[in-house]
Formats: C-alpha cells, sequence, structure tokens
C-alpha cells in the first residue's frame, strides 16, 4: 500500500511539474517577447529621432548659410552702393571737363554717320541697278532685254500665273522709281536734299524687296522641259534669291544709318537742353546714391537681424528636439531595461520554481524508489533454483540478520566454498557470473554466498561459488585456477 500510494504521489508530482514548467515556459516566452517589442520600440524610437534631429540640424544649416550668403552679399551690395556713389561724384566731375568735347563729338558722329550714308546709296543704286537688270533678263520687260526669255517664258509661272504678273507690275514701278532717283542723285546733294533721296531710296528698297519675293514665287511655281531645264531653273533661283538677300542687307542698312541720323539729330537737339540739364541731374544722383547706400545699409542690417532671429529660434529649436530626443530615448532605454530586468526575473523564476517543483519531483521519486527497495528487499528469493529443504522461520516470529529463513537444494547444482582476501572482495558481489573455461567446456559460474565481514582468525571472506554440472568431478582438479 505504501509504495502504490508513492507511486501515485510520484505521478501527481509530475503531472504538477509538467503543469508548472508548461506555465513557467509560457510566461518566459510573454517576457521575452516583451523584451523583444521593446527592443524593436528602442530601435524605431532611435531611428525616428535621428531624422527629426537631421531636419532640425539641416533647417539650422540653412538659415545659417542663408546668414553666411546675406553677409557675403551685404558686402557686394555695400561695395555697389559705394561704387554708385564714387561713380556720381566721377561722372559730374567728368561732365564738368566734357562739355566742349561733347558737341564736338556729336559733329564728328554726324559727319561721319552722312559719309556712311553717302556710301550706302551709292551700293544700294548700284545693288538695284543690278538686280532690275537680271530681272528683265527673266520677265522682258523692257526692250533692253528683249527676246531674252524666248525659250522658257511659256514655262515661267507656269503653275501660278499670279506671281509672274504681279512681279512685271512691281518691276514696272520699281524701275520708273529707279530711273527718278537716279537723275536726282550726286555726290553734291545738300544735307537736306540727301535727306530726301534717302527717304525715297527706302522706299525702293521695300518695293525690291516685295518684287524678289514675287520672282522666287514665279520660278517656284516654273516648270521644266529640255529648254527650260531643271539646272537653269536652279542658276535663276540662286541669282535672285542672291539679289534678294543684298537688298534685304541693304534695307536693313538703310534703315538703321537713316534711324542713326535721327536718333543722332535728336540727340543734338535734346543734348543742348540735356547739357544744362545734366549738372543737376548727375549732383541729384549722388544724392541718391548716397540716399541708397544708406538704404543699403537698413537694409542690410534688418536682412541680417531678422535672419540672426531665425537662426536663434532654429537653435532653440534644436535644443528643444535634442532634449525631447534624450526623453524619449531615455523612456525606451528604461523600457529595455525593464522588459530585461522581467525578463531575467522571469528566467529566474523559472529556474527556481521548476527547481522547487523538480526538487518535489526528485523527492516522491525518491520515496517511491525507497519503498520499491523495501519492498523488494522484504522478498525472499531463492538465489536459484531448487526445492526447499527447511523452513527455519515462522510467520510473526523475529529474525536477526543473516538469519537463514529456508534451505534449498539443487541437486543439479555443484558449489565450490572458498575464502577471498579483502583486496579481491571489492570485485565481487552475490549473482556475479563467472565463465570457465576447461578442456574445450564451458561452464557458467556465479557467486551464490557472500559473506558481509571476514573470518576473524584468518581475516579472509567466505564464497561460495555455484555452477552447473557440465564440467565433470573428473574435469576439476586440486590447484585448478
Amino acid at each position: 500500500i505504501s509504495l502504490n500510494n508513492a507511486q501515485n504521489n510520484y505521478n501527481n508530482t509530475l503531472v504538477v511539474y509538467n503543469a508548472s514548467k508548461e506555465a513557467l515556459e509560457k510566461n518566459l516566452d510573454t517576457a521575452k517577447l516583451q523584451y523583444e517589442n521593446a527592443l524593436t520600440t528602442r530601435d524605431n524610437t532611435y531611428t525616428s529621432t535621428q531624422k527629426q534631429l537631421e531636419i532640425v540640424q539641416s533647417q539650422l544649416d540653412a538659415v545659417t548659410k542663408q546668414k553666411w550668403n546675406t553677409s557675403a552679399t551685404s558686402e557686394t551690395s555695400l561695395q555697389l552702393a559705394n561704387e554708385s556713389l564714387e561713380n556720381a561724384k566721377l561722372a559730374l566731375e567728368n561732365f564738368n571737363k566734357n562739355y566742349d568735347e561733347t558737341f564736338k563729338s556729336l559733329d564728328i558722329k554726324k559727319s561721319t554717320l552722312i559719309s556712311n550714308m553717302r556710301v550706302a546709296v551709292d551700293n544700294s543704286m548700284a545693288t538695284i541697278d543690278g538686280s532690275l537688270n537680271t530681272i528683265d533678263n527673266v520677265l522682258w520687260v523692257t526692250q533692253a532685254n528683249k527676246d531674252g526669255n524666248d525659250n522658257y517664258e511659256i514655262y515661267l509661272s507656269a503653275k501660278n500665273s499670279t506671281y509672274k504678273n504681279d512681279a512685271e507690275v512691281i518691276f514696272a514701278q520699281a524701275n520708273l522709281a529707279y530711273t527718278q532717283l537716279k537723275s536726282k542723285y550726286s555726290q553734291d546733294l545738300s544735307y537736306d536734299a540727301l535727306l530726301l533721296f534717302y527717304a525715297e531710296l527706302i522706299t525702293l528698297n521695300n518695293k525690291m524687296v516685295t518684287l524678289h519675293e514675287k520672282m522666287i514665287g514665279a520660278l517656284d511655281n516654273s516648270i521644266t522641259s529640255t529648254s527650260f531645264t531643271e539646272t537653269t531653273l536652279s542658276g535663276l533661283k540662286t541669282s535672285i534669291k542672291t539679289y534678294q538677300w543684298q537688298v534685304i542687307g541693304l534695307k536693313s542698312t538703310l534703315v538703321g544709318l537713316n534711324n542713326s541720323l535721327i536718333d543722332l539729330e535728336n540727340s543734338i537737339a535734346s543734348t543742348k537742353v540735356s547739357l544744362w540739364t545734366q549738372k543737376s541731374s548727375l549732383e541729384q544722383g549722388i544724392k541718391m546714391a548716397q540716399a541708397t547706400l544708406s538704404n543699403t545699409k537698413n537694409s542690410l542690417n534688418t536682412s541680417l537681424d531678422s535672419i540672426t532671429s531665425s537662426e536663434n529660434t532654429t537653435k532653440i529649436q534644436l535644443e528643444s528636439t535634442m532634449e525631447s530626443i534624450k526623453s524619449s530615448r531615455e523612456a525606451v532605454d528604461n523600457a529595455v531595461k525593464i522588459a530585461n530586468n522581467q525578463y531575467i526575473a522571469a528566467k529566474a523564476n523559472y529556474e527556481s520554481q521548476l527547481a522547487g517543483t523538480k526538487s518535489q519531483l526528485d523527492s516522491a521519486s525518491g520515496q517511491k524508489n525507497s519503498l520499491s527497495q523495501q519492498y523488494d528487499n522484504a522478498l525472499i528469493k531463492a538465489p536459484f533454483d531448487g526445492v526447499i529443504t527447511a523452513r527455519n522461520v515462522e510467520v510473526g516470529g523475529w529474525v536477526s540478520q543473516a538469519t537463514p529463513a529456508f534451505s534449498i537444494a539443487n541437486y543439479k547444482l555443484k558449489i565450490v566454498k572458498c575464502d577471498i582476501s579483502s583486496d579481491n572482495v571489492a570485485y565481487l558481489s552475490v549473482g556475479k557470473q563467472v565463465k570457465i573455461d576447461k578442456n574445450g567446456k564451458t561452464s557458467t559460474w556465479f557467486i551464490s554466498v557472500l559473506w558481509a565481514s571476514s573470518d576473524a582468525t584468518s581475516k579472509m571472506f567466505k564464497v561460495e561459488i555455484t555452477f552447473q554440472d557440465v564440467l565433470s568431478t573428473q574435469d576439476l582438479v586440486l590447484g585448478d585456477y
């Protein structure tokens, strides 16, 4: 009964041990997960706060750079304002020196411009003459180039005769105007006569531009034949286009010179008035330059003050952000420490409680094993199979240690009694087997009796060895070992 109770107690303790182990493992896993989550939160917090710090730092860097740029710009602006003031002063000084030279320079410019206009007139008249002659060779408007286009007249502007008709009309007008201008032209023209002639020449040049456009249109709408080949047509186009670009270029020159003359006349007229007011203007320019310099200084100081204020604000924001980051990181660091401590505590609790439960399990197991050993010790087991020849104890009787309970006989077994020294007895135990080989025969022996104490006189331990009748008596001889 005690053994059964011990077995049940052991089984119950084992169930408790396994349940406790499972619960403790769950608690440990939970603590571990919380610790890992705390680590993840800490890493995320460090990453996000680092980005916040970088943003604010970049803002501060931008403001600092802006301040540096403004300072650099300020130096440049102040330098320019100072230079402007110095230039205004120098302009007034130069004005006082160059009053007479101004009119002289204008007269020289006028004379040079008139000379250039005469050259432009010569070039224009020569170009217009050559162009009209070339076009007349193609169109055959005047008698001077009669029959010059007999071979291709029917193909000229055959696709659209409008261009040719318009060109002939414009040619007649331009040729008449040219003839009239040519009769008026002379290198000795007075200034006023030259201006009138120049205006008529510009008008004629415009008409020549239109004439060339019509001629190009007429040639583009012509068809070729064996008598009016593509090479001939291309040559005519090239010739007409060459004059066209010359006329256009001369138009630009004529108009430019005319505009320059008008500008120069206006300049001469206005210079006479402006020179008297220029000094006052230059003096006013000096005052404006001085005011600009003062305003530049004030504006730059205001800008620098504003940027400095922004810089200070950003620095404060950076310090606040750093404090906030420090607080956030300390919080997550503490959370990691707490989670780690909880995890360590959970491990310690796991080991401690499991060890306690294991101790109870070991105690129950030891009690079970002890009772099982007692139970085994309470059983009387024969050292070998045989027949009980005598019963030396009774139920309920008192016996002492080493008292024989029964006598057993097995006539198939042989017993050898011997003495063993204390040096060798440690290697022996009841039931230990020994194999004996003799004359090609093998017999298994076992120790059936081993005294617990030595003989008082011989100091030897009594041993009985039992063996099957495999080896006959004749196989054993005194002195065998």
